[in-house]
């Protein structure tokens, strides 16, 4: 059972992945309400790391949880638009390291902290254009791009990018 959540969650494709709308929806009742008498500011922007911090720390303020998960994701989101190591990539770095130490004031002593990274990033000095690919290649397929990664309508293309993108070390 999950007593306080605030779940990170898209329900409306058309809505910013920031959107606090489908976040309400799920979260648990009153918890979004309390976090914001405690942070006025918190139901009135995007859900972005700042937001997902001042929950946390509230959560571990209030409720001492036994186990609590952040998803911090401005960084991934970052990567995917600007690059691994852009400017904008690492003053993001930056500013999640300073989100952490506001965050790790309110850890309990003896509480265990992990931090983990769900992907890595490689960022490449050329622009691909996988739907060019396609056509040069003759093939009935489209590729579909969104945040730096894309995926293609058939076995076929796909075939064709493992195989081009294998020799692109």
């Amino acid at each position: 059972d999950i007593n306080w959540n605030l779940p990170e969650f898209w329900e409306d494709p058309d809505l910013p992945y920031r959107s606090l709308l489908a976040v309400l929806k799920q979260s648990t009742s009153g918890l979004p309400e309390a976090i914001a008498a405690e942070y006025p500011t918190f139901l009135r922007q995007a859900m972005g790391d700042l937001q997902r911090v001042q929950a946390t720390r509230h959560i571990l303020d209030h409720h001492e949880p036994d186990l609590m998960l952040l998803h911090l994701g401005e960084l991934d989101h970052e990567a995917h638009e600007t690059g691994a190591f852009s400017l904008n990539a690492r003053a993001t770095v930056e500013y999640i390291d300073q989100l952490l130490a506001v965050l790790f004031s309110s850890v309990p002593d003896g509480s265990y902290v992990a931090i983990v990274s769900d992907q890595g990033f490689e960022t490449r000095r050329h622009v691909y254009r996988p739907n060019v690919v396609l056509k040069e290649a003759e093939l009935a397929a489209r590729a579909e791009v969104a945040e730096g990664l894309f995926g293609v309508t058939s076995e076929d293309a796909a075939k064709l990018f493992r195989d081009r993108l294998a020799g692109d070390k």
